[in-house]
């Protein structure tokens, strides 16, 4: 088969064989990473009913997701280069037709060409494991260190299956590899109940365990490896439960730490002889065994099952305390004695007074003593005078490695320029970092000598005593920066982006990991880097809500295997607190928790820290930083709740405010004939889900106009008799709807259109030039019903003249935004704005473009004159 094709995975080495089916080395050409492919055996394969028994068992198997099991990811079914299968949500199989429930079960065509189709095959995709199996190591020899942490990881396999209710029965060395990095991944789990060909509801024991089926399986050497794991209960052809994994547990850790076979025959029957009478003589164990797992010993490879230990998570917290036990006499060994667990109420002690606003930041110590003997410090860090916090969703709080320094974004009232301060904690004032004008979202290189940020639609690196920064890669609409200790940079890019790296002192930038739309996933944004420096924790924002993070989720990526975990669902955004804490937001409030770095999941209820957290649900920010020594910084929700009055303002500059009260309040527009006004109203610091509402100046009525509950960026046509929207939840897309309210909602984007911002109409309401929101914006052009056109990369904002022959759009060009003119129909662009400049707009006669200068807090409103001409 090398060199064959099999549905989309092209088939480059035979990796092995045996009773379970031959696997083979591919390559998944869809997704574009290697996979090991485990073919059926035509024993299975051709038997309808164990056949169908098989899809049932790899479904619940592929449900196992710990990172120490190699995962399945599929069960397929190709015919000789053809067509494909998979798992449907109802367990059945399923191939590329829309309803995969009512396909013809035949596989698929192979094209127009005419050819006898070859018989099906079927086989699963797994996880390919890089390393060397258990039984490879113990031949060479296991450190006792390394044979009790090995042997933790696979107990904590075990634990996860048997809580699922998947019990391997085919555990021994050979179905264990261990990754170059130490990282244990058990193979095969349960695959040995999958293959049984016995009748689903009747009593057996599993095909490659008993000792009936030696005909059937010696010839690949199955049995004869198997039957030394075998519990008594197994090898007397009883049927098996999870105490016969705790017993093949027991088998190889006795042979990690002695390495040598515990129960050994010239055949089969002499080896199955050994299982049932031989008893494990516990003093051949070497002499630095610490007792505890002498006496785990004994538990696990007690014969009868009833005595037998009755979970393997118990196995597993004995073995994490024994590596730091020394070894004693086993004469005369008495109960053990636990050392007591420290538990993180600390935690608890991270609190801080209100504050409203004007003020900055605040700190909380975690002491050194538990909260009961000593309260928390906490303070305020004042800015200087004048000064205010960087706005925006960016987060603009980090801490240096050793906590002592705080790096925060603050406007100079006298400059009106955002820049990155520098406090430190035993100093009164804090002090600029020269050089990093307009920047966002710093972060400390790992010994606390730099700083990386955001600029200027780029990911900058800079001293922290100031100086001349260096570009190192795009990033237009960044969310997110975190210096890992081996020198890279990550980072997202963009709205719509996943997490990408690049060296810190230049180079290429990659790809690590992206969002998987299919799943529902739209953006990966945040990122952290756990202690080990090697796992990435990161928001993952969905599709259903793309402008509101209340539903995210905290997932954990290891650069190093690619492994994927969930930890935490609905929350915005976390941060690490080494060695094994959380802290997270969720809907305006911090959490801590602890987090089980072996499994990789959450431990205990998430206790709450600060209930007055600011930030922002449309981007999912939440402005704090957890320092590694235990120091919380945060700034309050009062800072950034985004209320706002709605005011008129005429040439002069004088301000006519509206009849209503600050609320929080988004992209306002004012209809064509002068009459109403649309705008969200939602919570959010700068544009937020809520619903369209709109304002009548004639009556000074405010009424509500959508109830989607996550409608934005309302636009009137020209002709004032509808406004368009973005629904960024549901079916998200553009929709219409008449302003009287006289008709329903009509989507006028085609399906599938993710987030795209109303930007303007043509003069004759034919076309309707929008913002799309990915890793870069890029204006488009749309006519209802139509598929878009591109118009603009890397711009946003677009506003048609009153002439319909071009379009002013705000742009980054080669630094910072700015305003730029071009013709609908034709080619060349020209800047407008001489500095920073976002929203153009049009006067009514054409002769003016107006645009703000977002490079300051005021944001001021510029007019430049339009000389018309051709």
């Amino acid at each position: 088969m090398i060199g064959s094709t099999l549905a989309h995975f092209k088939i480059t080495a035979k990796l092995g064989e045996g009773g379970m089916g031959e696997v083979y080395l591919a390559e998944d050409t869809k997704l574009g990473r290697e996979v090991a492919i485990k073919v059926l055996p035509d024993a299975v394969a051709s038997d309808p009913e164990r056949l169908a028994r098989f899809e049932r068992e790899a479904k619940v198997l592929a449900s196992l997701n710990h990172p120490n099991i190699a995962a399945i990811y599929s069960f397929e079914r190709a015919t000789a280069g053809t067509g494909s299968g998979r798992f449907n949500e109802d367990g059945e199989q399923a191939g590329e037709s829309p309803d995969p429930r009512t396909q013809d079960p035949s596989p698929p065509s192979p094209g127009p060409r005419t050819q006898t189709p070859g018989p099906s095959i079927h086989f699963l995709v797994m996880e390919l494991v890089d390393g060397e199996t258990l039984q490879e190591l113990i031949e060479q020899g296991v450190p006792r260190d390394e044979a009790l942490e090995m042997a933790a990881q696979v107990a904590s396999a075990l634990e996860e299956a048997h809580e699922q209710g998947i019990v391997h029965r085919d555990l021994k060395p050979a179905n264990v590899k261990v990754t170059p990095s130490g990282q244990v991944k058990v193979l095969d789990f349960g695959l040995a109940k999958a293959l049984d060909p016995q009748e689903g509801g009747a009593p057996s024991s599993s095909m490659s365990l008993s000792p009936t089926l030696t005909a059937q399986m010696t010839q690949a050497g199955v049995l004869m490896g198997t039957a030394a794991y075998m519990s008594p209960e197994q090898a007397r052809g009883q049927e098996a439960d999870k105490r016969a994994d705790i017993w093949a547990f027991g088998v190889v850790l006795w042979e990690m730490l002695t390495r040598s076979k515990l129960f050994a025959g010239d055949t089969v029957s002499d080896t199955l002889a050994e299982v049932l009478k031989t008893e494990p003589d516990l003093a051949a164990l070497p002499d630095n065994t610490p007792p505890s797992v002498v006496r785990l010993l004994r538990r696990c490879l007690a014969r009868d099952p009833r005595q037998r230990l009755r979970d393997i998570g118990d196995a597993r917290i004995e073995l994490e305390e024994a590596k730091t036990e020394e070894a004693a006499p086993r004469a005369g060994e008495g109960p053990e004695t636990a050392a007591p667990r420290s538990r993180w109420r600390e935690v608890l002690a991270w609190t801080a007074a209100a504050l409203g606003i004007g003020a900055a930041l605040f700190l909380a110590f975690r002491p050194s003593v538990a909260p009961t003997e000593s309260p928390a410090i906490r303070f305020d860090l004042t800015l200087p005078e004048g000064f205010r916090l960087g706005w925006g969703d960016e987060p603009i709080l980090a801490f240096a490695p050793d906590g002592r320094s705080l790096a925060f974004v603050t406007i100079d009232p006298e400059t009106a320029k955002q820049q990155i301060y520098v406090r430190s904690l035993d100093q009164v004032e804090a002090r600029p970092v020269p050089g990093t004008e307009g920047a966002t979202n710093p972060a400390f290189s790992p010994d606390g000598q730099q700083l990386a940020f955001f600029s200027n639609g780029e990911v900058q690196r800079i001293s922290v005593a100031g100086g001349k920064s260096v570009s190192l890669a795009v990033a237009g609409n960044p969310r997110g920066v975190v210096w890992s200790p081996d020198g890279s940079i990550l980072y997202s890019p963009g709205y719509v982006a996943g997490i990408w790296r690049i060296p810190a002192l230049g180079g290429e930038p990659e790809a690590i990991v992206e969002p998987d739309t299919e799943q529902g996933e739209r953006t990966y944004r945040w990122p952290d880097l756990l202690p080990d420096g090697r796992t990435v924790i990161f928001s993952v924002g969905s599709t259903r809500s793309p402008n509101n993070y209340d539903d995210a989720r905290i997932d954990a990526y290891s650069l190093d295997t690619g492994e994927r975990w969930t930890l935490i669902d609905g929350a915005n955004m976390a941060r690490s607190v080494p060695p094994d804490r959380l802290v997270f937001a969720r809907r305006g409030t911090l959490y801590a928790v602890t987090l089980d770095v072996d499994t990789m999941t959450v431990a205990g209820d998430p206790v709450p820290v600060v209930e007055d957290l600011g930030g922002d649900p449309t981007s999912g920010v939440s402005f704090f930083a957890a320092s590694p020594n235990g120091s919380l910084a945060y700034v309050p929700g009062a800072v950034t709740m985004g209320r706002a009055h709605l005011a008129i303002v005429d040439r002069d500059g004088e301000a006519t405010r509206l009849s209503l009260p600050p609320q929080p309040l988004h992209h306002p527009r004012v209809s064509p004939d002068g009459r109403r006004i649309a705008f969200t109203i939602g919570e959010g610091a700068t544009g937020t889900s809520g619903d369209v509402w709109l304002y009548s100046r004639d009556t000074e009525a405010l009424n509500r106009f959508t109830f989607g509950g996550d409608d934005l960026y309302p636009l009137f046509t020209p002709d004032s008799r509808w406004i368009t929207f973005l629904r960024g939840s549901g079916e998200v897309g553009i929709y219409r709807k008449p302003v009287d309210g006289s008709g329903n909602e009509e989507l006028i984007s085609p399906p599938g259109l993710d987030v795209a911002l109303p930007g303007s109409w043509s003069p004759d309401g034919e076309i309707l030039a929008f913002t799309q929101i990915g890793a870069t914006p890029d204006i488009y052009l749309m006519r209802p019903g139509e598929e878009p056109v591109l118009f603009q990369k890397d711009a946003s904002s677009p506003s048609f003249s009153p002439d319909g022959r071009w379009i002013a759009y705000a742009s980054p060009g080669s630094g910072n935004a700015s305003a730029f003119v071009r013709p609908v129909d034709g080619e060349g662009k020209w800047q407008v704005s001489p500095g920073i400049g976002g929203y153009p707009t049009w006067s009514s006669d054409g002769r003016e473009l107006f645009y703000l200068d977002i490079g300051i807090p005021n944001r001021p409103l510029i007019k430049v004159d339009i000389e018309p001409g051709a």
